[in-house]
This record gives structure tokens, C-alpha cells and sequence, in this order.
């Protein structure tokens, strides 16, 4: 995935949490979301900014944690998600006003936490990686 560094990971503490969180919340987590997980959990990205199609630019702070008792964890978010969109938005990672950066059918959308806002970001996680750039 592109020329990014990863800071800061943390190993996972349970090989099984990727299946665990899928079967809890009734979601499908991508391949590529998977693999982003388990080899960067919890990570910081180096370059960290995105842009995206509507010209705004936006800080990718930290991909969200597969252990339950990490600060930005996965198992602190995903109820609210579920609750409200019923695992149509899976978050994967959040900038430093606590958006989130969600998987939408495989396409990027970034959630807006002041007011619910879904903006389109890109077509995969692959792109969106290959996306992020110096500040």
C-alpha cells in the first residue's frame, strides 16, 4: 500500500478480534481493510493528509485499534454505528476532530461528527491510502 510509514502500531491482542467484530456487529469487514489491520493496527500514518473530491483537506490521525481496551478502539465506536446505520458505515480510522473515516460498501466516505455529514472520499482503501500526503 503506497509509500506510507506507520507509526505507533499495536500488536493485536487477540488473533481472533477481526472475526469477533464481524459476527458481533453483523458487518463484512473488506480484504483490504483486514490486511490494513492486522498489519498496522492502531497505527498513525506518515504522510497524513487527504483530500478530498470537494477540495477539502483532512488529517488522517490514527487507524482505530482491534484491542478492546485501546484508547481509539474499534469496540468503543462500532455500537454508535450500528445503532444509527446499521452496519452500512464500518469506521477504520479518525482525524483529530474525531471524524471518522469509514468503509461504505468498500467505497471511503469520512463521517462528520458535528453533524452526521457523509462525504465521499474515494472508491477503495486502496486508493485511499495511496491518497495520503504531506501536510
Amino acid at each position: 500500500m503506497s509509500n506510507v510509514e506507520w507509526k505507533r502500531m499495536r500488536h493485536l491482542k487477540n488473533p481472533n478480534c477481526i472475526s469477533l467484530v464481524e459476527r458481533y456487529n453483523d458487518i463484512r469487514l473488506s480484504d483490504c481493510l483486514k490486511e490494513l489491520i492486522t498489519s498496522y493496527n492502531g497505527g498513525y500514518p506518515k504522510p497524513n493528509s487527504i483530500k478530498l473530491p470537494n477540495g477539502q483537506e483532512y488529517d488522517v490521525k490514527t487507524l482505530l485499534s482491534y484491542n478492546e481496551d485501546d484508547q481509539d478502539s474499534i469496540f468503543k465506536v462500532m455500537p454508535f454505528f450500528c445503532k444509527h446505520y446499521h452496519g452500512d458505515l464500518i469506521p477504520f480510522a479518525k482525524d483529530s476532530a474525531d471524524n471518522y473515516y469509514c468503509e461504505q460498501k468498500e467505497k471511503i466516505v469520512i463521517w462528520m461528527q458535528e453533524d452526521g455529514e457523509i462525504i465521499p472520499v474515494c472508491d477503495s482503501l486502496a486508493q485511499f491510502i495511496d491518497r495520503l500526503e504531506p501536510i
